[in-house]
């Protein structure tokens, strides 16, 4: 019986796709005027940590200056580009009325993500693993694994649900329930066989309630 409902952020509860598209491009016309790089190429390295993504694109300049001025710059974007994805607002607060322990575990720093959540118009009481709760990120589990244990809930009653590779492993390493949303331009190859293929919250409300049976 599922008991607790994580989710990850960016890509999941938040669509920021474009946001970070558009700073990525804003720092690689900065910083690399010289680098030819497609829509597709840059919406790939949307997901992982950004410091992964920084590092790739930018090996000749200093990581955490860039990640400030990152982070500065994607602000300026968030009100016209990001937003809730279709029925999670709601979805999620169905879940907590229905009495589920409801987390999120996220790849990014805590005050970008609690800003995240307040700009998309999410409650920001939610409880968080963010990156500066673990010292390994996803595909690692610890982070999953620290939400259970906040919650005092059990590995076999947790469901995980997130957009990437990362969030799949992620799941699968900590061993809970894992599912993936199906409503970003992701795709996957055939071996990847989440527990949960997520086209909308009504299927995480359906699996949840068939693991009552």
């Amino acid at each position: 019986m599922i008991k607790t409902v994580l989710f990850d952020l960016d890509g999941t509860l938040a669509d920021t796709e474009l946001v970070y598209i558009r700073t990525l491009l804003f720092f690689i016309e900065a910083y690399r005027p010289d680098l030819k790089v497609s829509l597709s190429e840059l919406s790939k390295t949307y997901g992982p940590p950004l410091v992964e993504t920084l590092k790739n694109f930018f090996p000749n300049e200093d990581t955490d200056r860039l990640q400030n001025e990152f982070s500065t710059k994607a602000r300026e974007f968030y009100p016209k580009y990001a937003k809730a994805f279709d029925g999670a607002i709601e979805g999620v607060q169905t879940l907590l009325n229905q009495g589920y322990q409801v987390g999120i575990v996220t790849s990014k720093h805590r005050l970008n993500a609690l800003f995240t959540l307040e700009v998309c118009g999410f409650r920001t009481d939610l409880f968080m693993i963010s990156l500066n709760e673990v010292t390994r990120a996803k595909p690692d589990p610890e982070g999953v694994l620290k939400a259970i244990a906040h919650f005092q809930s059990e590995i076999k009653s947790t469901l995980f649900i997130g957009d990437t590779l990362y969030d799949y492993h992620a799941g699968v390493n900590a061993k809970v329930y894992t599912g993936l949303v199906k409503w970003t331009t992701k795709s996957f190859d055939a071996s990847i066989k989440p527990d949960l293929w997520v086209h909308s919250f009504a299927d995480i409300l359906g699996f949840i309630h068939g693991q009552k049976r």
